[in-house]
């Protein structure tokens, strides 16, 4: 077996990782079983990398993919508080919350019934 840090080529070689990977099954940067500290691993391209791509968050640094909270329509994160976008009734709120619209909206701003961009069938704005 090899020493952390290097993998075993076709002729039972020890050789050195690429410069980001702790651990390896190759020579190249797409090659990463795991990163060096402050890196994480990208699972589909088994790359090192510092910012996970969208819809993954670093998990013992390893970007894992997340859901967004069922409030969210899209997300920077799997808590309520990481929404980017709402569903429809709902706005988002400083926090970036997603709360429901006042009974009389179709969409909105705010909770209150004056803060409709648009309104449900029948109603309409003042």
């Amino acid at each position: 077996t090899c020493v952390a840090g290097t993998y075993k080529n076709a002729n039972n070689e020890c050789l050195i990782c690429y410069s980001t990977c702790s651990s390896c099954d190759g020579p190249a940067s797409t090659n990463c079983l795991s990163c060096q500290p402050g890196l994480n691993l990208n699972q589909d391209t088994k790359e090192c990398i510092v910012t996970c791509p969208p819809m993954t968050m670093p998990v013992n640094q390893v970007c894992t993919p997340f859901s967004c909270d069922s409030s969210c329509l899209t997300c920077s994160g799997p808590n309520p508080n990481q929404c980017l976008t709402c569903r429809p009734g709902t706005f988002k709120n400083s926090n970036n919350q997603c709360q429901v619209c006042d009974d009389s909206c179709e969409t909105c701003s705010g909770p209150d019934n004056f803060s409709c961009l648009s309104c449900k069938q029948n109603s309409y704005l003042d």
